[in-house]
């Protein structure tokens, strides 16, 4: 029989909540916008005369990621003078490291998911404008 033993509290600096609350909050904003790309891609296939809102919504939460991947980075140059991800992890105490490696990993990989979504809109709108007599002939099987 196994037994786990699980240390009553890990050391776990100021800096090191930081930024555990940083990229959590980066995934979640990765996670909306995913969601937001989605319901745009869904628009376009269905009617390519995409919602003004869903665009707008899609920009400013494209802003508000970006913004915080920077100042995520800012502050962990400011604190503790590293710059790359792995120097962030060796800096995080022992302890810390599986949790803040597994939350950098899932930011890059959300991150390359939002990018191939607003390529793949952009070429969806695009075709979408080139073929309107496509979009007439669906709307008139449609109805």
């Amino acid at each position: 029989m196994t037994t786990l033993l699980v240390s009553a509290a890990a050391p776990c600096t100021p800096a090191t909540d930081s930024l555990v609350a940083a990229l959590r909050a980066e995934l979640q904003e990765f996670g909306g916008l995913l969601r937001l790309l989605n319901e745009e891609q869904d628009q376009i296939l269905g009617d390519p005369t995409i919602s003004p809102s869903i665009a707008l919504s899609i920009e400013r939460q494209l802003a508000k990621a970006g913004e915080a991947v920077r100042v995520r980075r800012d502050r962990m140059i400011l604190s503790g003078g590293v710059a790359t991800e792995e120097e962030i992890v060796v800096a995080a105490p022992v302890e810390m490291r599986p949790l803040v490696s597994a939350l950098f990993s899932e930011v890059k990989s959300l991150s390359s998911r939002v990018d191939v979504f607003v390529t793949q809109n952009e070429w969806l709108r695009v075709r979408a404008a080139q073929f309107p007599e496509l979009n007439a002939r669906r709307a008139s099987l449609d109805a």
